[in-house]
């Protein structure tokens, strides 16, 4: 299967397909896959590039989290079990104004709380989208870039 899609998309498509999977898909780990190609780079520069190239494919699994998950409060909103559960949500997350978008950062970045949990409550509660899009690519561009980048010095240092 693997030299059925690198041959198909190359190493950068299936590397993209990859994170989309894992973004949505839990047991696809990004992170060991990450580091397994960035190995068979052997170069700084390219792990930089696969780890922004994994980061827009989290993203683009996040982004259809947020959305599923805005779309899906919508239409609870219009019953009135949940309407009021999600308007007082809503209104906490005012409440608090930036620290929400921190959360994301710090999510995307870290992995802690699970940014897919994160993607979720964000749309939900109406997070700002383009700034969930912005923190939340920054976040995990930092994040894969350093775990491949790592990877590739660690090797070199053998």
């Amino acid at each position: 299967m693997w030299d059925a899609l690198t041959s198909t998309v190359g190493i950068y498509g299936a590397t993209l397909v990859v994170a989309a999977l894992s973004g949505i898909i839990p047991i696809i780990n990004a992170e060991v896959y990450l580091v397994a190609v960035a190995l068979l780079t052997r170069s700084v520069p390219l792990a930089i590039v696969l780890g922004l190239i994994v980061a827009a494919g989290q993203m683009i699994a996040k982004i259809g989290i947020y959305k599923a998950f805005a779309l899906g409060a919508d239409k609870a909103a219009t019953k009135p079990k949940y309407a009021a559960k999600l308007e007082k949500a809503q209104k906490l997350m005012e409440k608090w104004k930036d620290k929400p978008l921190v959360l994301t950062f710090i999510s995307a970045s870290v992995g802690l709380p699970p940014f897919f949990i994160v993607s979720a409550l964000a749309g939900m509660l109406k997070i700002n989208f383009k700034a969930f899009m912005l923190l939340g690519f920054l976040g995990r561009s930092i994040r894969f870039c350093v775990i491949a980048v790592l990877a590739v010095l660690a090797q070199s240092a053998t």
